[in-house]
């Protein structure tokens, strides 16, 4: 609940942004991020990004698609993203999260290449369990890994 608080609260001055990711590792383990987009010359998760590293409670916000042209992790084989079009042709599709080793999770949202919102791993941070999920508020999409 503390989590999707401070998610909302974050996204109240984005909402007009339509299209930030947030991601929030609330784990004691540290994890590897692999983001998945689409734009106008990218189809569904077209766009893939190096890995991203977040230590245990850190986490990481992306303004949109093109952010990644120009900050780690960037996209991979010297992809470049567009938000031309908008957020009607452009935006995160979804996530593939791992300790660097095990897959935790591909997860994202309805009608992209991982649809699966919600999933929880057993034993992926050594004894703990973790959830990670995939949200959209207000158009920004939140990577949550509990």
């Amino acid at each position: 609940m503390r989590t999707f608080l401070i998610a909302l609260l974050l996204s109240l001055p984005a909402i007009g942004a339509k299209a930030a990711l947030f991601i929030t590792n609330n784990t004691n383990c540290s994890v590897t991020v692999t983001i998945y987009a689409h734009d106008q010359n990218h189809s569904v998760c077209g766009l893939e990004s190096g890995s991203l590293q977040l230590a245990a409670g850190e986490s990481a916000a992306f303004n949109n698609v093109a952010t990644l042209n120009t900050t780690l992790p960037g996209w991979q084989n010297g992809q470049m993203a567009t938000t031309a079009g908008g957020t009607a042709v452009w935006g995160w599709d979804g996530a593939f999260v791992t300790n660097g080793s095990t897959l935790w999770a591909q997860i994202g949202r309805t009608g992209s290449c991982f649809p699966i919102p919600v999933l929880a791993t057993p034993n992926a941070c050594g004894t703990s369990s973790v959830t990670t999920a995939w949200h959209v508020v207000g158009g920004n999409a939140f990577l949550d890994i509990i």
